[in-house]
């Protein structure tokens, strides 16, 4: 499924070789932000998407096997909010997810919503989800459980002093209702964005976990759970329990690396410039400390990162005599 940078919609079929065998094309009309797409049971294709146009609505298009438009519904959330995923139920109908606020006696607070529609597309039910007294989820991703009901994903906030938005993890069963709850995360930003649950003991959770550096990065995070959403994760060391030494700095020839505590992992390295290009990269075992060579390299001021670990950047100062 593409959207054009004009805005027109269009869905194309491909063979295993990327060539076309049939495409479906929606003019220019209302804006059509496209999310997922499913190959239902029947033969038929089934699409979610967000108008940007008419308050954010959530607009399912099925087209059959041939690639022919079937129907369109739209769809709004009682009280505003935002479309952001769909499964497909076991009657073949559709269950809607999005997100938006909710008043409560005391609060606003932001809850998942659902749409449950039949094979049609018809509406059947629509609910909110209250996760907790005072607990604000944004929930991006739904999926069928492979035991029944649905696992959903997002993020949640206001569950923990300190802590930013985690990643969360919920099973409903098939009417919406909540079965259980986790959330996984440090003091940083943490978001679930995508759902694997292809054995009953088995959830895969995908998301990122930004790091509040000086370079504010944000990385891929892959969680992996049982069936109730348990998982044993050592928990992330803050960053000012991690120090990076270097020495002797300034340096002129071979310059020592000592990670601290030592990582029992293979830790990648990124040597760049101060405007960001790339001066030469590499992967060592840290549990020991490490060196290489500097002299090949111009005077002046580098930084040293370490990608994909929660080490900070530090620089480094090569001078020559």
């Amino acid at each position: 499924l593409v959207r054009s940078s004009s805005d027109h919609t269009l869905v194309l079929k491909m063979d295993l070789d990327g060539n076309i065998i049939w495409q479906f094309y929606q003019p220019r009309g209302e804006i059509i932000n496209p999310y997922e797409g499913y190959n239902l049971k029947n033969g038929d294709y089934a699409f979610m998407s967000v108008s940007g146009s008419v308050d954010n609505r959530t607009t399912l298009i099925t087209l059959d096997a041939e690639g022919k438009f079937k129907w369109k519904k739209f769809y709004s959330f009682t009280g505003g909010g935002y479309g952001s995923s769909v499964a497909v139920t076991p009657d073949h109908g559709f269950l809607l997810m999005g997100y938006g606020e909710k008043d409560t006696l005391s609060t606003s607070l932001t809850v998942p919503f659902f749409i449950k529609t039949d094979s049609l597309g018809a509406k059947q039910w629509e609910k909110h989800l209250w996760i907790g007294e005072g607990l604000n989820v944004e929930g991006y991703t739904i999926i069928p459980a492979i035991d029944g009901g649905y696992l959903i994903g997002g993020i949640i906030d206001n569950h923990s002093i300190g802590h930013d938005d985690d990643m969360f993890l919920g099973k409903i069963d098939e009417e919406a209702n909540l079965e259980w709850y986790r959330y996984f995360g440090n003091k940083n930003y943490e978001r679930a964005e995508s759902l694997i649950n292809d054995v009953s003991d088995e959830i895969w959770v995908l998301g990122i976990n930004q790091i509040r550096s000086r370079f504010d990065k944000i990385q891929t995070l892959l969680i992996r759970t049982n069936g109730d959403g348990v998982t044993e994760v050592k928990p992330i060391r803050e960053e000012k329990e991690l120090h990076v030494l270097l020495f002797p700095n300034p340096v002129e020839d071979m310059l020592n690396v000592i990670l601290t505590p030592a990582p029992d992992y293979m830790v990648d390295w990124v040597i760049s410039d101060l405007s960001g290009k790339i001066i030469d990269k590499g992967c060592e075992n840290a549990r020991d400390p490490f060196r290489f060579r500097v002299d090949v390299l111009a005077a002046g001021i580098y930084i040293i990162a370490f990608p994909g670990s929660h080490f900070s950047p530090k620089k480094f100062i090569i001078v020559r005599s």
